[in-house]
């Protein structure tokens, strides 16, 4: 400890080191330098005034250097040390000392900064610091590498400071010590790459040389015939000795040249081997341990870096001892490292000069890279896909790896499947289908060889039924073939070949009408994905809307022929009608007679189809045609009158009489099923068509009819299933949609008089009695019509029917009635209180209230059952969870538009504390709309029902439906409640009080330790913090200080949440002090222990904690499913980061790696924290393993090459 102390006092009172000239200029605007950088090193002061250039900061050094290279290397060390946010300058003694840990210890001693330079987030908004230190190497090594590199003591004594810096337990000083070593050797590679080529120059130049040598010391000296020399020199002889002289000082000058490269060569030689010790000795010091460090970040810099190393100097890194760092991160827990391995594998791959050495690494890891592609993080995900990519063109997939890959260009992700793209294209467009063309075929025998190609390939890759529209969407842009509309119409009505199945060529043509509608569909500015944008321009899609009419619609007659008795191909063809351009159909007679064949197949597919998709698919072409057609309007609506004609005396017939026909009798029942699939029909076009203007009111009495007898036989039959054949699930939902539909055109005809009513009135206008009376008639046909629905949605919720509906197929059907009902009793009746109107807007949420509190009540009590019923399958359960959840949007949407009263919105949180756990997203949308028309007296018990949330996340995961991979923290849904009901309610002091009291109240039970909720809490308080003055903030932060102590004993607190804290504070006008002084390895080792003891009384599925450093505390809850069938825990894709190792088996795991980690002090490998283990060698050799000292604790045990010990530590959880 003496030395320590004498250490620092050295270190304050050592004066600076010799400033170089650019100090003078530094000096002369010393006043002006922030309070905080006095004192501080020239470089870095100057690195963090933007205004500054590096370069000027560079030659200042450079000639500090020339005058006294130990007080340049003083200054490159102290600039490091202030990089980290050390305020102390080291003198030159202190920086020359060979003992270097006593120092190092008593400067990290007294190091008491939050923050420093590279993560400073007010710095960053002044100056982009990294990129500036890394310039600053940059340019520094470029520029005195001849004078660093002969001068080996100074560089291996910097280096020994930043090696020394970087295994420090302080975050600071170990990030920027990481960071200023990578920045070195970067430029330190390249000044070796240009050794290397001046190197090879010179060594030509020399061979040059030496051959000029021989030859010219191969000719005689004497010219003459004889062989005797002349003792009496002729003219010539004179002639041949002035040659002679001038060949003997040419000989000497090459021989000076010749010694000269020598020189330069045996100079040159010593400079790349220096450079190469350097990077070879940074590499063995740093990187070796950083890159298992325990922060992401530097992991994440460690990879990225031996990217760039290994690509710019391959003569040293492209080996396997250095390759295998890449193969192992790659199962890494952290998704940024797990990125930066593959980016640095997809460049290396992308040269073709490495391919060759990275043969026994892809042999090795390429399953590993194939599994990435089904990675929890989609950019890991996306680069997986695209390293593969680059992999297909190196010969090294086998076609069970291509397989594999192909399969992602189905999935619903878009990123995903937009990078299977380029891969299926690749191979499938540049490879497969280019390898069967011929030379001298026309453009248009290629095309038809891709679009076959295409539609084989569908064929044999399609996994689902909606996937063939998924892969069209990826491949449209890369196919230019899937826009030739004349070869895809050949294609269409090409007649099978020979020695072709007709079963598969049918097979074909049935895909090929999907995969053109969905091109046309894209091609004309549409989209064949729900909430996917569109990506072609308005010239382009008119243009294609131009040329699928002029190919298509003369042919449609042929086409419709030929798919005759295919319904679905029919209905898509008649999408081909919908997005043509017909502005012209009607001035020319062949097309007109062609639009005339389409809506009678229209009529005809719809009366001959019982598909739900059939009857949707030609109402949809109605309303499109009637919207982008107007000079054929007539033509549409006289055969949507036809249609509704036909509907209408279909229903007349099933009900003889106007009764209800018996489901006792054969006949009976026939009826019954015509009514149903005649509603059905109907349904499709209430929603797009008012009824009521085509004289199709018969169709809304037999839906209210059969809804009744429907819910009467429901309610006497003993089981729902043996009366589904008469009242399916799809006819009582399509009853529901005619109600529905019915009242919802019968509101849209008055919404102007009333929107004009309501204006008049609040402007304070007379309004004469007449106008009030004629919108009373509409307004009483709409409540008739409301009423009507109300009636039937209460028949279909009363309990004895809600009892058999709930857990069956109908379970969508009761959905739609709390939709309709919601939209009848919530939407429609407020409107009518803001009139004149108001006497008549009897409140019709007022008989639903119960009822849906009944229904609500019985679901949630089947979801449960069905949930403990091992018979259940979890594709059912699954569905049940998600139709309850789609009931509750329902009700949010009534929430959020008034009908229900606050009141009952309370009530209706608070009785179900028991089950909304499971919907906690929703709740918490329905709370976010309610908060806005809160008061302070509904707002505390509004919270206290809240609470259940965040005490029961347990209970929540253990309830998800089995097979589903859904991880929602009670935050998610709290986080923007919070910030509402701080806003509404920091009115006054009393209000804000009352705020502070409640949302801390909030984190209460014991059983939260969820870091995430933790910050919206602190979140929602700074969220109103500046609404207030100056008493109120004085009084919220006397409060908050009160109570953080006893807040602080049942949360736990990340290092964001401390911020934030201390951010609150300061806007509440607090001082923030500075944060206490980092523990001793003594007091880190008890506190360890002390959480070990704490997490082994912890059972397995709660919420477990996992300390990374002593600065950054990582909470994770494990939400581990009740039950998961084995085919769903054999395919579940569990995100890494959310998997953590039990006590027990973390026990384990430390003992076999680290016995005495828990009492030991911290060491050098003692920092190196958690991270992937090394996969384990295949017994044919490839990639070598760490050391055993090195071994790693493993987070990815569910990864096939993972150990087999570690895979039994982590079973359980999966």
């Amino acid at each position: 400890m003496a030395v320590e102390k004498e250490n620092v006092a050295n270190a304050r009172s050592a004066s600076p080191s010799p400033s170089p000239a650019p100090a003078k200029a530094a000096s002369a605007g010393e006043d002006q330098l922030p309070p905080e950088l006095e004192g501080m090193s020239l470089i870095f002061t100057g690195l963090v005034d933007k205004k500054t250039k590096v370069v000027d900061l560079v030659a200042s050094w450079m000639e500090t250097f020339d005058e006294s290279a130990d007080d340049g290397l003083a200054a490159l060390v102290n600039f490091v040390l202030h990089c980290t946010g050390s305020t102390i300058l080291l003198s030159t003694t202190q920086v020359l000392t060979e003992d270097l840990d006593p120092l190092l210890a008593a400067i990290v001693k007294e190091f008491t900064h939050p923050t420093y330079p590279l993560v400073n987030p007010d710095l960053k908004k002044k100056v982009k610091f990294g990129p500036r230190l890394e310039a600053f190497w940059a340019e520094l090594i470029n520029l005195a590498a001849n004078s660093l590199l002969p001068a080996e003591d100074v560089f291996a004594t910097l280096l020994r400071w930043i090696t020394a810096m970087s295994s420090c337990t302080v975050r600071a000083f170990r990030h920027t010590a990481t960071i200023t070593a990578y920045a070195i050797m970067a430029p330190l590679m390249g000044v070796a790459q240009a050794g290397l080529r001046q190197l090879s120059l010179a060594e030509r130049q020399m061979l040059t040389f030496a051959k000029q040598a021989t030859a010219a010391g191969s000719d005689g000296d004497d010219d003459d015939d004889d062989d005797d020399d002349d003792d009496s020199p002729t003219p010539m002889d004179e002639e041949s000795a002035v040659g002679k002289r001038r060949s003997s000082r040419g000989s000497r000058n090459m021989a000076s040249r010749i010694d000269m490269l020598k020189n330069r060569i045996a100079t040159l030689k010593i400079n790349v081997a220096r450079a190469e010790s350097f990077l070879k000795s940074l590499f063995s010091t740093i990187f070796v341990h950083r890159y298992r460090d325990s922060v992401g970040l530097l992991r994440a810099k460690s990879i990225a870096a031996l990217g760039e190393w290994i690509a710019g100097y391959p003569k040293i890194f492209l080996e396997p001892s250095y390759l295998k760092y890449l193969g192992w991160t790659l199962s890494d827990k952290d998704a940024n490292v797990r990125l930066a391995a593959l980016k640095a594998l997809r460049g290396l791959y992308d040269d073709s000069n490495a391919i060759t050495a990275l043969s026994s690494f892809t042999e090795r890891f390429r399953g590993r890279i194939l599994e990435m592609a089904k990675d929890s993080s989609v950019n890991v995900a996306v680069e997986a896909l695209g390293t593969l990519s680059a992999l297909l063109e190196t010969s090294m997939l086998e076609q069970s790896d291509i397989d594999a890959v192909y399969f992602y260009i189905s999935v619903e992700n878009r990123k995903i499947r937009t990078e299977a793209a380029h891969f299926v294209r690749k191979h499938l467009f540049d490879i497969i289908i280019a390898s069967q063309l011929l030379p001298g075929q026309s453009d248009d025998e290629v095309d038809k060889a891709r679009v076959r190609g295409f539609v084989q390939f569908v064929l044999n890759f399609s996994y689902q039924a909606q996937n063939p529209v998924y892969i069209v969407d990826a491949l449209f842009k890369h196919a230019p073939c899937l826009t030739a509309w004349p070869v895809m119409l050949d294609l269409l009505q090409e007649e099978p070949a020979s020695n072709v199945d007709p079963g598969t060529h049918a097979a074909e043509q049935d895909l090929l009408v999907r995969v053109l509608a969905a091109c046309a569909r894209l091609a004309t500015g549409g989209s064949v994905i729900p909430n996917e944008p569109a990506h072609v321009s308005a010239s382009a899609a008119a243009a294609a809307a131009a040329a699928i009419r002029t190919t298509f619609l003369p042919r449609m007659t042929d086409l419709f022929a030929l798919f005759a008795g295919k319904p679905p191909q029919l209905a898509l063809l008649l999408e081909l009608v919908e997005v043509m351009d017909l502005s012209d159909v009607a001035a020319d007679d062949s097309l007109r007679d062609a639009f005339d064949a389409c809506l009678a197949a229209a009529h005809k597919l719809l009366f001959a189809s019982a598909e739900p998709e059939v009857f949707a698919q030609v109402a949809g072409l109605y309303g499109t045609l009637l919207a982008a057609a107007p000079q054929l309007t007539t033509k549409v609506e006289n055969a949507l009158a036809q249609d509704l004609y036909a509907m209408v005396e279909s229903v007349d017939n099933a009900r003889a009489g106007g009764s209800m026909p018996d489901p006792a009798s054969a006949a009976g029942r026939d009826n019954l099923r015509t009514l149903a699939l005649a509603l059905q029909r109907a349904a499709a076009f209430a929603t797009a068509h008012d009824l009521s203007l085509h004289d199709a009111a018969p169709l809304v009495d037999a839906a209210a009819a059969f809804i009744d007898v429907a819910v009467a036989a429901l309610a006497a039959a003993a089981d729902p299933a043996s009366v589904a054949d008469c009242y399916s699930p799809a006819a009582l939902d399509a009853a529901l949609r005619i109600l529905f539909g019915h009242a919802a055109w019968a509101r849209a005809r008055v919404e102007e008089p009333l929107v004009a009513l309501a204006a008049k009135e609040s402007a304070g206008e007379t309004v004469p009695e007449e106008s009030i009376l004629g919108v009373k008639t509409e307004v009483a046909a709409v409540l008739e019509a409301y009423a009507g629905l109300v009636r039937a949605v209460e028949s279909l919720l009363l309990p004895s029917a809600a009892v058999k509906l709930g857990p069956t197929d109908y379970l969508p059907t009761l959905c739609t009635a709390v939709g309709v009902a919601v939209d009848a009793a919530l939407l429609f009746a407020p409107r009518l209180g803001e009139t004149a109107l108001a006497p008549l807007a009897t409140p019709l949420s007022t008989p639903l209230q119960a009822d849906m509190v009944s229904f609500m009540e019985q679901l949630f009590e089947a979801y449960e059952n069905a949930y403990a019923d091992e018979s259940v399958p979890d594709d059912v359960l699954g569905a049940v969870y998600d139709a309850t959840d789609a009931t509750l949007g329902a009700l949010v949407r009534g929430f959020a538009f008034g009908g229900l009263d606050t009141a009952y919105a309370a009530h209706l949180v608070t009785h179900y504390q028991e089950h909304d756990r499971l919907f906690a997203p929703v709740i918490g949308g329905m709370v976010k709309r309610m908060v806005t028309r809160l008061s302070a007296a509904v707002a505390e018990p509004l919270i206290e029902a809240l609470k259940f949330k965040l005490a029961d996340a347990e209970e929540h995961a253990k309830l998800l439906p089995k097979g589903q991979t859904r991880r929602l923290t009670a935050s998610d849904s709290l986080r923007a409640p919070i910030r509402r009901l701080a806003t509404k309610l920091a009115a006054d002091t009393k209000d804000a009080i009352l705020v502070v009291q409640q949302i801390f109240a909030l984190g209460i039970p014991a059983a939260l330790a969820d870091a995430p909720t933790n910050f919206a809490l602190l979140d929602g308080l700074a969220s109103f913090s500046s609404r207030l003055n100056a008493d109120q903030k004085a009084e919220v932060l006397k409060f908050l200080e009160a109570n953080f102590k006893a807040l602080e004993k049942n949360l736990i607190f990340a290092k964001e949440d401390i911020d934030m804290y201390n951010k609150l504070r300061a806007k509440l006008g607090a001082s923030v002090p500075p944060p206490a002084k980092p523990a001793s390895a003594k007091a880190k080792a008890k506190k360890s222990n002390k959480t070990k003891r704490s997490s082994r009384k912890a059972s397995h599925g709660k919420i477990t904690i996992a300390s990374l450093t002593e600065d950054h505390t990582s909470v994770v809850p494990v939400l581990g499913a009740k039950r998961k069938s084995k085919r769903a825990r054999k395919s579940s894709n569990l995100s890494s980061d959310l998997l953590v190792t039990p006590p027990s088996k973390a026990r384990k795991n430390s003992a076999r790696t680290s016995p005495s980690s828990t009492t030991a002090p911290l060491t050098l490998e003692a920092l190196d924290a958690p991270s992937p283990t090394p996969p384990v060698g295949d017994p044919a050799g490839g990639v070598g393993l760490p050391p055993a000292d090195d071994d790693i604790v493993d987070d990815h045990a569910d990864e096939d090459f993972a150990a087999p010990r570690r895979r039994r530590a982590r079973r359980s959880l999966l």
